[in-house]
């Protein structure tokens, strides 16, 4: 048993069987054409073919296959042959010779060729005496010189199926009426027989039979690895010897035994010259016997490099044993060269392995291919096209000058007119380049190149002048190499004398650029036979463009414009300021056809180049220049559609809008002003606190911003200081550092602390106020924030201490308790509060000087400061008192009321607030810019539009654009002029998922821009439909499996032909009746296993006609229903850990819904395919022939009946071909009976209620 490691080998045979994985080619059909050829197979001598018996006229020979019982009615080939049977002839007859002679043909051809005969031969030998000779007459009737002779032995065995393949070398006797006669001499003896069939006399370029048994001449071998090399001859260590009855060429690793060194060996065949005909193949027998890594490699060496053509590894061929080979044929002809080489490779694969073999090589060719220059191919000046290929072409001759690489070059010659002047037309699928020589073929000098359609498209036009009249010329058409476009292919060259040049444009050049008008009539033009003048720029956005026309214009005030080309080819529009000699560029449009400019110059000349999109893409423009359409009313924040979470998409477009427009200074509501006093430059001298203004004579900096109230009432304003010892005061109506308390209000120094300054005011609606803010001392600075704050109500308390029996001690006002001498009468009520914060107690009393007092957790008046908390007199003169300051939730506070005075009592009230920001608040924001937000996805972003929405109670929302353009959506938090961002997402595919954007303050206002993005080919615009929907859920991912009955092919697997063919759509087809599924679902590329579209519906638990949720999803060959990208498809829009019916919608299959709710998510796929029992309803599905289950084909109108209706839906759309549509119900793109076939058993089923439409 053979077995053993792999081991590495090196040098050339490694690299054959690597580069075999991809370069190798597989075998062909190629057949080289016969001078003639016949293979008796009519079982008649064919017509033209002649025959002579001499002497005994009973011998047994003819066309056919023997009638001897020796035979056994064998034949060379198992059809008819010529015998020549001296046994079924029989002993003591005359001698006999019988001659088969072929009928006459040319065999003369090109020099340097071979003329192979070509026969398949047996001969079975007794004594020697008789013997079978083919001979050669180059005039056909005399002169026969025998070329072969088969005597004194067996060829190649005893019957006549064993029989050897002749290559005879007739070019000596090579004639144009020659011919060859097969001739039997029985030797005067009762003998046994001979046989010929399938004779061929071809041309070919190298034959090698090794008849000779050792290595040819000029042949080389190598040893690459190993100890041994190729064999030629027999090889005696195996049965049978050989492969024909010949010798043959052999590597046996067999026979070198398991200790010996892993092997490898090449054998190199002489030079020849493959360029002679235009297809080279080569005709080798082969046997291979196969084990693990071990390999036969069949090549050539071009240019030095071996080039593998076929590659045997991993199976025997034909085989085990040398008799049992077969015939390869192999296309060389992308590899012909002047000295070409055949390459022979044997690895055993650093194993103990079997062996190859292979015998019988003929390389040959036919047809001619003008790739080189004494074949090319005449053109008559101004006659037609000539045809012609380069492909598989050499490269001959001087480089071209106007490429940097160019290969497979056909050659053409002309003569050139008397006028001298020709034009070189080209007309090809290839990148061709032309090269003009003058000379001859020995001796050329180029005088012309060009590649001006540097990329492909149109083919060259070459116009020289000056030619000398009557002298030839050539021409070549080559490809050019790492440029744009094939490098071979077919070209029809044609060649037109005299005429004139054909003039360029007149605006071809800058400095001739037309002058466009502003609204005004299109200016007709084109840019055929443009160019590029030296030094002109190349468009940043295409540098392929070229054959440039130029137009200059005015910008207006508004430095808006759209130019519009009216182009009816691919053009480049790239807009450039300055002069010709100093352009820059400013604008420009990929896509051509118009292009909106923004942010132009007032009065300032601008200049427009039209550019082809490649080189030589030429055709007619009609030039204008018009105002742009007005921006979209949501162009600045503050027009902002307001979109409603949950609700269908919105519709926009962002054509024409802005991103940068005239600042403007905006009111907006106020939400928190945060600066720094740090490098202020405004100095003055600042008040002390209180509602009375004194001046300090402290010199500080500050800062001031102002606000609006609109509405009148009592409001707290409070600073908070990270970085400083801070003060805060008011201003009312305006303010004036040189005259401080001209307006002034209030102001505050420490409230909680020296990180805190408050001011409780009154403030008037419609009257603007002043914050002014700087530090306690002098020299000190730092950053602040400024809150404006109203009181909440929270607890209101009405009550009297008139006739109270209560009396206690009094304390004093402030935080610390002391009692005083005075008894009162108090009253006293409780509270608690919900949150803890600051909050406000005020008590306003009728008719007395009160006090209150705060408690809490209980109050004891015996021991009035057990649980004291704060007290205050006065607040607001006798009538109020007011106590600022921390409560927390949960507990209970008691508050006491009482009189200043002993003896005094009233009415009084109570109201607990709490302070919040305060609402009708507005700031003028100065100088700022509404029309776009920069963000930090966006790179030079353009044309932005604007909506807000406000954030559900999750905090959470998907959002979808649907944009037909490269845009970027953010969300922002904040006021138009004073945003915030949140979130920005480039680009997010109209086929992808929705975007979630977090974080969100539930009841907050946001606001989202959409705005184009720059990307390689400019700013493009369109529309969006921009939907918002609650992300409450996390996507619930539910797994399913389904398959289809007309596309199903067995073992679980479903036809792609749709996708094959690229018919399927890349939007959901479930937009219309009777689904009206108004989904967006798409896809930005079709997967290679997707089968069709399918409609998922979710339906609810405990009724299951109620739909929760659809969603399109894609339908895979191997029955999952996904999303793209994934295993499942996911729902956005349900909570997980619920169950659903899960129903399957097609465009033509009866509809299924599962038999049970699906508890969602699911780990395993809910599989329609595993049962019937897995669908609700009786017979709803149809059990194919490998057990899984289908969804029944032939509900062709989708409404979960078949009737006759389905039918008349089907003839409709019969016999239509190549196309997706609902008759198809296979799937296979064609409406044919196969779709009615599948319809007819189906008939008449019924869909449960819950699917019908």
């Amino acid at each position: 048993m053979k077995s053993g490691n792999f081991y590495t080998t090196c040098c050339l045979v490694v690299t054959l069987l690597v580069l075999n994985l991809f370069t190798a080619l597989a075998q062909t059909n190629l057949q080289a054409p016969a001078i003639i050829e016949e293979n008796f197979d009519d079982c008649v001598l064919p017509a033209g073919w002649t025959s002579n018996l001499l002497g005994y006229q009973g011998a047994s020979w003819g066309v056919g296959i023997p009638d001897n019982d020796n035979s056994g009615g064998a034949s060379i080939d198992g059809t008819c042959m010529v015998f020549f049977d001296d046994d079924a002839t029989g002993g003591g007859t005359a001698t006999w010779t019988a001659q088969v002679t072929s009928p006459a043909f040319d065999g003369t051809g090109p020099a340097g060729g071979i003329l192979l005969l070509e026969a398949d031969v047996h001969f079975r030998n007794y004594n020697g005496s008789d013997a079978f000779t083919i001979y050669v007459s180059q005039n056909g009737t005399t002169n026969w010189v025998p070329v072969a002779v088969y005597q004194d032995q067996n060829y190649n065995g005893d019957n006549f199926n064993s029989y050897v393949h002749a290559n005879i070398d007739i070019s000596a006797f090579a004639g144009p009426n020659m011919r060859v006669r097969f001739e039997y001499y029985d030797g005067n003896d009762w003998n046994w027989w001979a046989a010929f069939d399938n004779f061929k006399v071809s041309r070919a370029l190298f034959v090698e039979d090794f008849d000779d048994c050792a290595l040819p001449p000029g042949w080389l071998s190598f040893i690459d690895s190993g100890d041994f090399g190729w064999n030629i001859g027999n090889d005696d260590d195996a049965w049978p010897y050989n492969m024909d009855g010949s010798c043959m060429v052999y590597f046996n690793d067999d026979a070198l035994g398991q200790a010996a060194t892993p092997s490898s060996a090449v054998l190199v065949s002489p030079a020849f010259d493959a360029t002679v005909n235009a297809t080279i193949a080569l005709d080798i027998d082969v046997h291979f016997r196969a084990y693990q890594g071990q390999y036969l490699a069949i090549g050539v060496l071009l240019n030095g490099d071996f080039m593998p053509v076929k590659v045997f590894v991993g199976e025997d061929f034909e085989g085990t044993n040398y008799g049992e080979y077969g015939h390869v044929t192999l296309d060389l002809s992308p590899y012909r060269s002047h000295d070409m080489r055949l390459v022979f490779g044997f690895g055993d694969g650093g194993t103990w392995g079997w062996w190859a073999s292979f015998d019988n090589i003929k390389v040959s060719g036919w047809g001619e291919l003008n790739d080189v220059c004494t074949r090319a191919e005449p053109v008559a000046v101004n006659g037609p096209c000539v045809e012609a290929t380069n492909v598989n072409a050499i490269f001959e001759g001087p480089a071209a000058a106007c490429v940097d690489s160019t290969k497979s070059g056909i050659w053409f010659s002309f003569v050139a007119p008397a006028s001298g002047i020709v034009t070189i037309n080209s007309a090809s699928n290839f990148n061709e380049v032309i090269t003009l020589f003058s000379g001859n073929c020995n001796s050329l000098n180029a005088i012309a190149c060009t590649n001006r359609d540097e990329f492909g498209f149109t083919g060259e036009n070459l116009r020289v002048t000056g030619l000398s009249n009557g002298q030839t010329y050539y021409v070549r058409v080559s490809g050019r190499v790492g440029s744009f476009g094939s490098t071979e292919g077919t070209t029809c060259l044609s060649i037109t004398g005299g005429g004139t040049p054909p003039a360029p444009p007149a605006n071809d050049n800058c400095s001739g650029a037309v002058q466009l008008t502003l609204n005004g009539s299109c200016i007709s033009g084109n840019n055929r036979n443009a160019t590029l003048e030296t030094n002109e720029p190349v468009p940043s956005l295409n540098n392929r463009s070229r054959a440039s026309i130029w137009y200059r214009f005015t910008a207006p005030a508004s430095g808006r414009v759209v130019l519009n080309s009216g182009a009816d080819f691919a053009d480049v529009i790239t807009v450039y300021s300055g002069n010709c000699g100093a352009l820059t560029e400013v604008g420009g449009s990929d896509y051509g056809h118009t292009i909106e400019l923004n942010g132009l110059t007032a009065g300032q000349t601008y200049r427009v180049q039209i550019t082809g999109y490649f080189a030589t893409v030429e055709g007619n423009v009609c030039m204008a220049i018009t105002n742009p359409p007005p921006p979209p009313a949501n162009d600045v924040c503050t027009q902002a559609i307001d979109l409603i979470v949950g609700d269908a998409c919105t519709l926009a477009t962002n054509q024409s809008a802005t991103f940068t427009g005239p600042t403007v200074d905006l009111q907006v509501p106020f939400t928190g002003y945060a600066a720094a006093t740090t490098g202020s430059t405004n100095y003055y001298y600042r008040p002390d606190q209180g509602a009375t203004c004194t001046v300090s004579t402290v010199y500080v900096r500050y800062d001031v911003f102002n606000f609006t109230p609109t509405i009148s009432g009592s409001y707290t304003i409070i600073n908070t200081y990270p970085e400083m010892d801070g003060y805060l005061h008011v201003y009312a109506g305006s303010f004036d550092p040189n005259n401080p308390c001209a307006t002034y209000v209030n102001g505050n120094d420490d409230y909680n602390g020296i990180e805190q300054s408050l001011v409780a005011v009154n403030l008037t609606a419609g009257t603007t106020y002043y914050v002014v803010t700087s530090a306690y001392g002098a020299n000190q600075a730092g950053a602040y924030s400024t809150q404006i704050m109203a009181p909440a109500p929270v607890v209101n308390h009405n009550a009297t201490t008139v006739g109270s029996p209560d009396y206690y001690l009094r304390p004093n006002q402030g935080t610390t308790c002391t009692v005083s001498a005075i008894n009162v009468q108090y009253d006293v009520f409780t509270f608690s509060v919900t949150n803890t914060a600051t909050y406000t107690i005020t008590n306003t009393y009728s008719g007395f000087d009160g006090y209150m007092h705060l408690y809490s957790g209980s109050f004891n008046p015996t021991d009035p400061c057990a649980t004291y908390v704060n007290g205050n007199d006065d607040y607001n003169g006798t009538t109020q008192s007011r106590i600022v300051l921390n409560l927390t939730a949960g507990l209970t506070y008691y508050l006491v009321t009482s009189a200043y005075a002993a003896n005094q009592s009233g009415a009084y009230s109570t109201d607990v607030t709490t302070l919040q920001p305060a609402a009708g608040i507005t700031q003028t924001l100065y100088d700022v810019n509404i029309n776009g937000q920069p963000t930090s996805c966006d790179i030079n972003p353009s044309a932005a539009i604007w909506f807000s929405f406000t954030a559900p109670a999750s905090g959470k929302i998907y959002a979808t654009t649907d944009a037909d353009f490269v845009h970027v959506l953010s969300v922002f938090s904040g006021v138009c002029g004073n945003l915030t961002e949140v979130q920005c997402e480039f680009n997010p595919s109209r086929c992808g998922e929705p975007v979630l954007i977090s974080n969100l303050t539930p009841g907050q206002q946001y606001y989202l821009q959409i705005a184009s993005a720059n990307n390689p080919f400019g700013y493009t615009y369109g529309e969006v439909c921009i939907q918002l929907k609650d992300a409450q859920y996390d996507p619930v991912k539910a797994k399913i499996k389904v398959f289809l009955q007309g596309p199903y092919l067995g073992n679980g697997s479903m036809s792609t032909t749709l996708k094959q063919y690229n018919l399927i759509p890349d939007t959901q087809p479930f937009n219309q009746s009777p689904w009206n599924y108004n989904g967006n679902e798409c896809l930005d590329e079709i997967p290679n296993n997707m089968v069709d579209w399918v409609l998922v519906e979710l339906r609810n638990a405990a009724n299951n006609n109620q739909i929760v949720e659809q969603k399109a999803a894609l339908l895979l060959n191997n029955g999952s229903v996904a999303d793209k990208g994934k295993d499942g498809v996911r729902f956005y829009n349900i909570p997980p850990n619920s169950s659903y019916y899960v129903v399957i919608r097609h465009r033509n299959h009866l509809a299924v819904m599962s038999s049970v709710p699906v508890p969602l998510p699911n780990i395993n796929p809910y599989n329609f395919a595993a049962d019937g029992s897995y669908v609700l309803g009786n017979q709803q599905t149809v059990a194919m022939p490998d057990g899984n289950w289908a969804m029944r084909a032939g509900d062709f109108n989708a409404d979960g009946v078949f009737t006759v209706a389905d039918f008349n839906f089907y003839t409709g759309q019969a016999s239509m071909l190549n196309q997706y549509v609902d008759s198809d119900c296979n799937l296979d793109r064609t409406v044919t009976v196969a779709d009615f076939n599948l319809y007819t058993p189906n008939a008449s089923t019924i869909g449960i209620q819950q699917i019908r439409y």
